[in-house]
């Protein structure tokens, strides 16, 4: 197995390190860029995992959010019963708009947070 990456060539079973400490022979390769260590770090698989999973744990929140949020409408209709509440099934739909993440956004985010605290004005 070889990892390639432009023109690097790297075989994967050489990336073990033998040394008391120090990075592996692959993330030395990335080393010189910047952008080289970022997608290294920050690979492909994991930005579609952090994406999956993130979509997974809004869509488990949608019940216990629209719960609260008719909730604290209801306690604002016992002061002023001239408020309506929608039902519950309009507060779920309303939440399940929101699109899903997507894998590239992650990488959007987590490379401008970065930028920032490189250049924070």
């Amino acid at each position: 197995m070889s990892f390639y990456v432009g023109e690097l060539q790297l075989s994967a079973a050489a990336d073990y390190y033998d040394g008391p400490l120090g990075p592996t022979r692959t993330a030395l390769a990335f080393a010189d860029s910047p952008l080289g260590l970022f997608f290294y770090f920050l690979s492909k698989k994991l930005w579609i995992r952090i994406a999956e999973e993130s979509n997974r744990y809004c869509s488990q929140l949608v019940p216990e959010l629209a719960q609260r949020r008719r909730e604290a409408l209801l306690s604002q209709q016992l002061q002023d019963p001239r408020k309506s509440v929608p039902p519950l099934a309009e507060f779920e739909a309303d939440l399940r708009r929101f699109k899903p993440i997507k894998p590239h956004e992650i990488v959007h985010v987590v490379g401008l947070l970065m930028a920032r605290a490189i250049a924070p004005d």
